[in-house]
């Protein structure tokens, strides 16, 4: 309940959020999606674009890893919430490199998708710059 209490505070206060710091990009993660609703709320107030970051796919996840049913009330706003994501936000990111059709049947104009690797190339390491060893106070000793 903490989640729900958390976005419906949020929620009552856009404008104000909005007003006070006048964002340029809003980013509404995936951790919890309730909070897609302000963060439109926001980027609308401030005219400002608004991304949203998925690091996990809501509702799937709990469907298939709790063994929820989809027409569960809290699954069906969490579904609900993250379409609302898909089709309101300006640009999509996520780490998850397999999403594209998942997301595209919610709704996502897959321009909108940008993926983000999550890790590192290990064919970057395979030539590694040669270590010199400084002394950390090197930049404000002038030595």
């Amino acid at each position: 309940m903490n989640i729900l209490a958390f976005a419906f505070k949020l929620r009552v206060n856009t404008k104000q959020i909005a007003e006070k710091y006048h964002p340029d990009v809003v980013i509404s993660s995936s951790t919890y999606n309730f909070d897609v609703y302000s963060a439109v709320k926001i980027a609308h107030f401030a005219n400002a674009k608004l991304v949203y970051e998925v690091r996990d796919l809501w509702p799937l996840t709990p469907i298939e890893l709790g063994g929820y049913s989809k027409y569960n009330p809290l699954i069906m706003l969490m579904q609900h919430a993250e379409n609302t994501a898909y089709k309101k936000a300006d640009f999509v990111i996520s780490v998850l490199p397999c999403v594209h059709d998942y997301m595209k049947s919610h709704g996502l104009d897959l321009k909108k998708l940008s993926i983000i690797p999550n890790g590192i190339y290990e064919s970057d390491w395979d030539s590694p710059p040669p270590y010199r060893p400084r002394h950390l106070l090197q930049p404000y000793l002038n030595f």
